[in-house]
């Protein structure tokens, strides 16, 4: 079969990955993103356990259920990027060396980082990543971006109108391109620079980052709206809907 370069429209986000800091702390969802290629059905990050319903349903939107993704790409191990990773027994696991060895849930070594690798990683089709630009498919690769974490990984994805890079949080939201690095680091900000440029250099058409909508160099491509809810004396849900729009211009929808 001759291989076709894969279009945007084989790129998903099934789970728009968004971040809220309050006064009473942080709350993060990751974006989880379905890719095909070559027949084979790739998801990248899985999130927590609190958009777990939501991952289900959004492969259920693209006519599929955990046990027909191929294969798992987690960027790292921060809780909220793979506590659902449960669900993709059949699947196997893409992870960094380093991450496995040294990385953790929290931001820091904890017990429950070695209960969840030890207990259920272990247990999985983990397969341990060492090479840059490792080849999971004909267009699939994945990058190794260290710095916000020990062994954070990113995907390159080679499409028909670009390169498309799934960031993970190497580059969580937009406003990382101008600070230059993430604002969250757990390991090392040199590090994190340089997985910047890195990303950069590779002149991508998208990113899809981990905490907020699909964007380029001019500004977010697509405008995530967010409903807070909050509950009301009399138990009623108080809503808020923010449009996540980005600096820049909205140039129309992902895909």
């Amino acid at each position: 079969m001759i291989n076709m370069v894969i279009t945007y429209k084989n790129i998903v986000r099934i789970v728009k990955g968004t971040i809220l800091r309050t006064n009473y702390g942080t709350l993060g969802a990751s974006t989880s993103t379905l890719i095909y290629d070559n027949g084979k059905k790739i998801l990248v990050d899985v999130g927590h356990y609190g958009n777990r319903l939501r991952l289900e349903e959004g492969l259920k939107n693209n006519g599929l259920s955990p046990s027909d993704i191929d294969y798992v790409i987690l960027t790292h191990i921060n809780w909220d990027h793979c506590a659902n990773i449960d669900l993709f027994e059949k699947s196997v696991i893409f992870l960094h060396k380093r991450e496995w060895e040294k990385g953790n849930l929290f931001g820091k070594e904890d017990l429950a980082t070695k209960v969840f690798k030890q207990i259920l990683l272990e247990k999985m089709k983990l397969k341990l990543i060492e090479d840059d630009m490792f080849k999971i498919t004909e267009n699939v690769y994945t990058l190794n971006t260290f710095g916000h974490t020990i062994g954070h990984i990113s995907v390159l994805v080679k499409t028909e109108k670009g390169n498309v890079i799934i960031s993970g949080d190497a580059i969580p939201y937009f406003r990382t391109i101008k600070k230059g690095y993430p604002d969250i680091i757990f390991y090392d900000k040199e590090d994190a620079k340089k997985s910047v440029n890195k990303v950069k250099e590779l002149k991508p058409a998208i990113i899809i980052p981990g905490h907020s909508p699909p964007f380029n160099e001019d500004g977010y491509v697509e405008r995530d709206e967010i409903e807070i809810r909050l509950v009301g004396d009399n138990g009623e849900d108080l809503v808020f809907k923010l449009n996540r729009v980005g600096e820049g211009v909205a140039t129309g929808p992902f895909g």
